[in-house]
């Protein structure tokens, strides 16, 4: 979920009034029978991993069929581009390897936790938009480069942006490996039986400007 907020606003924590609909323990017959028929294409193809997985479990599976309206073979196409992709830049190790001073060095451009949580126990992330300008986005993507996160991966990472690399390893450290999963331990939350797989994100918008561009 994504909240603007200017000067002066204020942000509200408000439980979303459908959740958890549509989340692990709470899906209709029909949502069910969507992830049953998803989760089938996923392993007839040879997509879903043996073992527990952060990125392949039902909680993440569910998050694709939100974004594809329940329609399993479309919610198939983008599970399937999306492993492609993180397969081709060796995402999973880049996230446990990359350098640490390239990743202090280009945090500016993310979302940041707060350290709280909505009353839906969803991690709260607050993005200054005033810091993006051009300059800024130059420098990063000139770190990236001088750091070669892509080093010598996979010959087919060649299509993708070592900056969208960068980018793949920060969700990976909201979503999957580091906050969420933090998050899922707190039971003080409205429904702490679902598993916490989003975030909501507060963009400040205040010092935004075309003119920086």
């Amino acid at each position: 979920m994504w909240v603007f907020k200017g000067r002066g606003a204020t942000a509200t924590h408000e439980p979303s009034p459908q959740y958890p609909q549509g989340h692990v323990g709470h899906l209709t017959p029909a949502q069910d029978e969507a992830l049953e028929q998803f989760r089938g294409l996923v392993e007839e193809q040879g997509l879903l991993k043996k073992g527990p997985s952060a990125t392949q479990d039902d909680a993440a599976l569910l998050r694709f069929l939100r974004a594809r309206r329940w329609v399993p073979q479309d919610a198939y196409k983008q599970f399937k581009g999306t492993q492609e992709w993180r397969t081709s830049i060796d995402l999973d190790n880049l996230y446990k390897t990359i350098d640490l001073d390239l990743w202090a060095r280009t945090t500016w451009p993310y979302p940041h936790w707060t350290g709280r949580r909505d009353r839906d126990g969803r991690p709260l992330f607050l993005l200054d938009a005033g810091m993006i300008v051009a300059n800024n986005f130059n420098e990063c993507e000139r770190l990236v480069n001088e750091f070669g996160i892509m080093g010598a991966r996979n010959a087919s990472a060649s299509a993708s942006s070592p900056l969208l690399a960068l980018h793949g390893t920060r969700f990976d450290c909201l979503l999957i490996h580091s906050i969420a999963p933090l998050c899922n331990h707190m039971l003080d939350r409205s429904h702490p039986d679902v598993p916490v797989t989003i975030g909501t994100f507060i963009i400040d918008v205040s010092d935004l400007s075309f003119k920086k561009f």
